[in-house]
């Protein structure tokens, strides 16, 4: 079977290399392609920026694989699947590719404005059964979800990317991961992780290099992280392993609560609020929230005192063993992928 992986940015292989991991022992063809014209090659995280990091990936992985640049006018790339991120709209999206079946994998609440880009052979990754429906329902568009989201797949193995002695150190500690403001809210996020060093908890503040940056603590446990690596992804290794986990607006709920992750989601930002709570004359859509989850927690307000409570609340029921839930995540990516497949 030809396998084929557009990947517009290296965000894309914190998806793609666990579907990687189940497919390299079998019979396939895969192929990485990336484009090398179009909009978006200035990004910080397009693939032809960070070329580099792919190619040291797939050599020390998945030496197999072949990684092919695309301009808009190569050539029909024929394959029997082909894999992207989202629906992605560059042009080469629909003009390169030749495919039987085309998965879109969910990125956060990205699907409300790419999925406008589905055709008739496209059937959508979701993380959880409430965007399963969602997709189903609102779009009309073909969904299926894994018992875990696709990032955690291989959760085990990216963790081996690290020594052993400092991911032993980890487990020994309570952790707390924040997704840091895209902007503003400041000072509100600096009480939240005084209060979680307070506690005794081992901070780790995630933020985009794009974005706001993020205030000097100078405090041994609060510690400051950015995407370097890629692959595996900061976002996800640390956020598995955590206790707690809050994001300020972020989506990074979407597919944490799916993977048991206890979640704080502080919807402070107009753009992040659940769609019940979005007036018909907004420009923002609303999203879907994974309430269902008995470890997601929704705070759409700036009050420290309820940030507080739901913290101390999620530190008292949270048991040791973070990893747990992670024991058969291959073997739920191997027969998930030989489902669709």
């Amino acid at each position: 079977m030809k396998v084929t992986m557009l990947t517009e940015c290296v965000t894309s292989l914190r998806y793609f290399f666990p579907i990687l991991r189940v497919l390299k022992d079998g019979e396939h063809d895969i192929k990485i392609v990336y484009p090398a014209d179009g909009s978006g090659l200035g990004k910080y995280n397009s693939a032809i920026r960070n070329l580099n990091i792919i190619a040291d990936r797939i050599v020390k992985l998945y030496p197999k694989t072949e990684l092919v640049p695309v301009v808009s006018d190569s050539a029909k790339i024929k394959t029997d699947v082909l894999f992207t991120v989202e629906c992605v709209p560059r042009g080469i999206q629909g003009n390169i590719f030749q495919y039987d079946k085309k998965f879109c994998i969910q990125h956060g609440t990205d699907y409300t404005n790419f999925i406008q880009y589905a055709d008739e052979n496209t059937t959508y990754i979701a993380h959880d059964a409430c965007y399963q429906s969602d997709f189903v329902k609102k779009f009309g568009i073909n969904a299926i979800y894994p018992d875990l989201p696709v990032t955690f797949w291989d959760i085990n193995e990216q963790l081996n990317f690290f020594s052993q002695a400092h991911i032993n150190s980890l487990l020994k500690k309570r952790i707390a991961y924040i997704f840091y403001p895209d902007k503003g809210n400041k000072q509100l996020a600096k009480e939240t992780i005084l209060y979680l060093n307070s506690l005794g908890l081992t901070v780790f503040v995630k933020q985009r290099r794009k974005h706001q940056s993020v205030e000097k603590f100078n405090l041994e446990n609060v510690h400051v992280l950015y995407d370097d690596i890629w692959y595996p992804s900061e976002a996800v290794v640390f956020s598995s392993i955590a206790d707690i986990v809050l994001g300020f607006s972020s989506a990074a709920y979407s597919d944490l609560a799916a993977a048991g992750v206890n979640y704080i989601d502080l919807a402070l930002e107009p753009y992040s609020k659940c769609r019940s709570e979005i007036s018909k004359n907004s420009q923002w859509p609303g999203y879907v929230k994974p309430y269902e989850r008995s470890n997601f927690y929704y705070i759409n307000n700036g009050n420290f005192e309820e940030i507080k409570h739901k913290i101390d609340k999620i530190l008292s029921l949270n048991g040791n063993d973070n990893l747990q839930k992670f024991n058969n995540s291959l073997k739920i990516g191997e027969k998930f992928l030989k489902d669709i497949l």
